[in-house]
């Protein structure tokens, strides 16, 4: 199947969708004469316009794994927020000299938060792969 001509007649119908991919392939197969017939000359001049943004399944791909990443990022940044809380308020409770506290309350709120640090760690070793 030849895909020049010498001669090209297009119809452009702007009750159809007409997009610049579209025109510019279409009049760019005739060697020597192109003819363009359409029932608006304005309505086609906005239709082609703008290019067609072509995106494929790699584009959606990357857009989900995005998402993703951000839901990640804020579910973790929630924790260390929450578990930072907790260690300064366990801060301000021991200056002021409050002994209702236990060590185990004390080491549970270090660790939350030594873990939260250690996720976003782990995130930020992802994201560099």
């Amino acid at each position: 199947m030849e895909k020049t001509s010498k001669e090209v007649i297009f119809n452009a119908d702007t009750s159809k969708e007409n997009s610049f991919n579209s025109f510019y392939v279409a009049i760019t197969r005739g060697k020597e004469d192109v003819r363009v017939y359409t029932d608006s000359k304005e309505n086609l001049k906005g239709q082609v316009k703008e290019g067609q943004i072509k995106t494929s399944t790699l584009d959606h791909d990357k857009e989900f794994q995005t998402d993703k990443l951000s839901h990640q990022i804020n579910k973790i940044a929630d924790e260390y927020s929450k578990a930072s809380e907790r260690v300064d308020e366990i801060g301000e409770r021991l200056e002021q000299g409050d002994k209702s506290l236990t060590e185990k309350e004390i080491l549970d709120a270090t660790n939350n938060l030594k873990d939260a640090g250690e996720k976003f760690d782990n995130l930020g070793w992802e994201i560099e792969r």
